[in-house]
């Protein structure tokens, strides 16, 4: 097996930025896949699993997860074998036959030769919603036909997306399609874009479809400039530290937001922006914030913070591990999540009655002026009142007839809401 490649990125034009092999185990880089390094920034430290940077580019290692079953298949029918071989062996061999035109901008090829012959192949057709759409969803019901395989498999090798819901990236959309384990989720996570929107911040273009029954949430990829489809850097939070702080970041809830407010200061990133972003999660019930959905992207030659990405109010769904958090990351003493025992205003679900206070703490932490941040806070609860009371046309109404499945605590979730906007005023 060859344990060489090479990195490229097309923008703003194709050339190659590392190389990465693997070494006893563990995976080397020379160069820098970050889009915050400097110049002379010294190549990341060796991982015994790919770096974040590249884990991005592979579907979620899980048999029922859908992207993971059309790279299986069409590896299989190359010929590339996985099975019996150690986690990072897969993993290598998928990203080589995958890891490319995912989000960011990363590619990853056994050869220059190879990056070469690609760049300069034409675009390959992609077919209509109309099309695709129905197929993929047929495929996760295990009821495709052979027809519907074969448009599947004829888009070649699509780079995964991660998160647990099943997911497909187009040229221009990120499909989102709703999994029975979270019925609703879809409806509510449009409707939280909605408020973000209404609130300023900056989000994609998103449609709310139904296909044959089945919600998918479209959301137009913000890391392609439109005018002429070319890629866009992005990088996650999660990566920015596991790279900087391979000892202490070892998954997307390490870390603090204060370590989030120190590294937007250090890139002279909008401190004011992150911080109603994440009032705003906390005011919607999605706990969920983790440093994987929060990014980054070079815009104009400048590192800006992207826009908002999946907003799911996960706390609708309490009562399941990790789904009832206040903050998937700590902040000011509260949120987090621990593999044991209970903490309060952590997993617990229990709102802080002083968490208005905690808020500011953080702003101020972050260099925002009290005053100031009282101001936003107020002004994101005024953006979202109302939010409580649309909750159940979003989850009940949205419901499939006859649903026997486990439903969203509908009155928790209420109840959640109005004690954490109590706690904000």
């Amino acid at each position: 097996m060859d344990t060489t490649a090479v990195v490229w990125t097309p923008t703003p034009h194709p050339h190659r930025i590392a190389t990465i092999s693997l070494i006893a185990g563990k995976a080397h880089v020379s160069g820098s896949l970050g889009l915050t390094a400097l110049p002379d920034s010294p190549s990341p430290a060796p991982t015994p699993g790919l770096p974040p940077q590249l884990a991005a580019l592979i579907p979620p290692r899980d048999p029922r997860n859908s992207q993971r079953r059309i790279v299986s298949t069409l590896m299989d029918r190359a010929g590339i074998e996985l099975r019996g071989r150690p986690a990072l062996e897969q993993d290598w061999l998928t990203l080589l036959y995958c890891g490319r035109d995912g989000i960011g901008a990363l590619d990853v090829f056994e050869s220059d030769a190879e990056a070469e012959r690609y760049y300069g192949e034409p675009d390959r057709p992609e077919p209509s919603e109309s099309e695709l759409l129905p197929a993929l969803i047929r495929m996760q019901r295990g009821q495709a036909s052979p027809a519907d395989t074969e448009l599947i498999l004829a888009q070649g090798p699509v780079a995964g997306v991660p998160g647990a819901m099943p997911k497909w990236l187009g040229r221009e959309w990120l499909y989102k399609f709703e999994s029975s384990a979270y019925p609703g989720l879809l409806a509510l996570e449009d409707l939280a874009y909605e408020i973000h929107s209404r609130a300023g911040f900056e989000v994609p273009e998103t449609r709310l479809l139904a296909i044959d029954g089945v919600p998918v949430l479209a959301s137009r990829r913000f890391d392609r400039r439109l005018a002429h489809g070319r890629a866009v850097a992005v990088e996650s939070m999660y990566s920015v530290w596991a790279t900087e702080y391979p000892s202490q970041i070892r998954c997307n809830t390490d870390g603090s937001m204060e370590l989030m407010a120190d590294t937007f200061r250090e890139y002279g990133l909008p401190v004011l922006e992150w911080y109603g972003r994440y009032v705003l999660a906390i005011l919607t019930g999605n706990g969920d914030m983790h440093s994987e959905n929060v990014s980054l992207l070079a815009r104009d030659d400048q590192v800006q913070l992207s826009p908002i990405y999946d907003p799911a109010p996960m706390r609708a769904y309490r009562g399941r591990d990790n789904h009832d958090l206040l903050s998937a990351l700590p902040c000011a003493g509260i949120g987090g999540t621990t593999s044991s025992g209970y903490r309060p205003y952590a997993d617990s679900g229990d709102t802080p009655p002083d968490l208005r206070d905690r808020l500011v703490q953080l702003g101020v932490y972050a260099g925002i002026d009290a005053a100031v941040a009282e101001g936003e806070i107020d002004r994101l609860l005024a953006v979202s009142a109302g939010y409580a009371e649309s909750v159940p046309a979003h989850l009940i109404l949205t419901l499939p007839g006859g649903y026997q499945g486990r439903a969203p605590d509908v009155r928790g979730f209420q109840a959640t809401l109005d004690a954490v906007a109590r706690a904000c005023r």
